[in-house]
């Protein structure tokens, strides 16, 4: 057989073999390939069923995850899971991710930090939300001051502590997050700073307080926070990893999707995890109602502020869904919908940090309502 022979069967083969595999793409892109399957039991706690069992469009759900996949590219969704009425209907993983590796939950850990309080004043370790924040930081003293004096617990827990604090209009690393985290004492540094409105009057965003609560924790329990959230949170849940409360991750640490479902279920059921009270009713109810308004509209679902939940509500196919949410940013949410017993997860790595409440606003509630509303929601 000669070289020019031998070149052009090759040749041949190459494009065979690129034609079929544009094909493919092609199919995966075009053709909606996607097929659902019910989660998988591994003994996590979670009860699975599929979307017909619980009367979720099995079509609309497909149609939402292909195009995930279709818009993968700008999307960068890593994973999407929903529950409904307590068992666990969907869980999708892309980008390589999976069931077992952790994602990076980023600001929702505040959510976590929220409940770990409300647990410590339930067991009787801090009194009230009304409690003085300087109070429990008494070897900063120095740094206290009758502006600094007003600061209560709650005022942390809603945004309004009224600290000086630019995380917003400044690029990190050049804002006070950054500075933060190369601070060598980030708990002076957030304490030093200066006064720009009363506390409680304005809603500012402040990672660095939120930052107290672990020391908090830590300082009226007597046990790291980590521990104390293992004890009173993780290990009764079953949850693997923990949502950024040691001091080495001020915007969280890595948590599994699965257990992110269980946090949002938890709010869900009042608090309770299979017939176990968690964190007191009163707390979440508190924790999920509004308290101050960030003053951004209703555009992206989160008009109003609890205590570090996002919460309002959104019309949708002509009826108001009331939502609440722990949000952070690069698109992690969880969701948590009472009125349709549902919670959604989203992780990922977008810079639209609103994009997760455009797809469940505008994709998944709607198909949850196409089939809901002659349950009279």
């Amino acid at each position: 057989m000669g070289e020019k022979n031998v070149f052009r069967i090759v040749s041949f083969f190459i494009c065979l073999t690129l034609v079929y595999f544009s094909c493919e793409e092609g199919e995966n892109k075009d053709n909606d390939n996607y097929q659902y399957i019910v989660p998988e039991m591994i003994g996590d706690g979670w009860e699975t069923a599929s979307l017909a069992e619980v009367g979720i469009d099995q079509q609309g759900i497909e149609d939402f995850i292909n195009y995930l996949i279709d818009n993968s590219t700008y999307l960068k969704v890593h994973g999407f899971l929903l529950v409904k009425e307590g068992k666990l209907v969907v869980e999708e993983y892309f980008s390589g991710y999976s069931r077992l590796i952790k994602h990076e939950v980023r600001s929702a850990s505040k959510s976590f930090r929220s409940a770990l309080i409300g647990i410590a004043i339930a067991n009787g370790f801090i009194a009230s939300v009304n409690e003085k924040l300087f109070d429990f930081f008494p070897d900063y003293a120095h740094l206290n001051n009758t502006e600094k004096e007003q600061i209560l617990l709650k005022h942390v827990l809603t945004m309004s502590s009224g600290f000086s604090w630019n995380e917003e209009d400044v690029p990190f690393p050049d804002n006070d997050l950054g500075i933060l985290y190369g601070s060598d004492n980030r708990i002076q540094y957030v304490l030093s700073k200066p006064m720009a409105a009363t506390p409680g009057s304005n809603y500012y965003y402040n990672t660095g307080a939120t930052f107290l609560l672990t020391d908090i924790i830590t300082r009226t329990t007597g046990l790291p926070a980590d521990l104390f959230a293992d004890i009173y949170l993780y290990k009764p849940m079953q949850m693997q990893a923990h949502a950024g409360l040691s001091t080495e991750y001020p915007l969280g640490d890595g948590m599994l999707p699965r257990d992110m479902a269980k946090f949002g279920q938890l709010f869900l059921f009042n608090g309770k995890w299979q017939g176990q009270q968690i964190i007191p009713v009163a707390w979440v109810k508190e924790s999920t109602r509004s308290h101050m308004n960030p003053g951004w509209g209703s555009t992206r679902w989160k008009n109003q502020y609890g205590y570090l939940w996002w919460t309002g509500t959104e019309s949708i196919n002509g009826i108001e869904v009331l939502a609440y949410f722990a949000w952070g940013g690069g698109g992690q949410l969880i969701g948590v919908f009472p009125q349709l017993a549902t919670v959604a997860i989203f992780t990922g790595d977008t810079t639209n940090h609103s994009q997760p409440f455009q797809l469940l606003r505008d994709r998944v509630i709607p198909v949850i309502l196409s089939l809901s509303k002659s349950d009279g929601i």
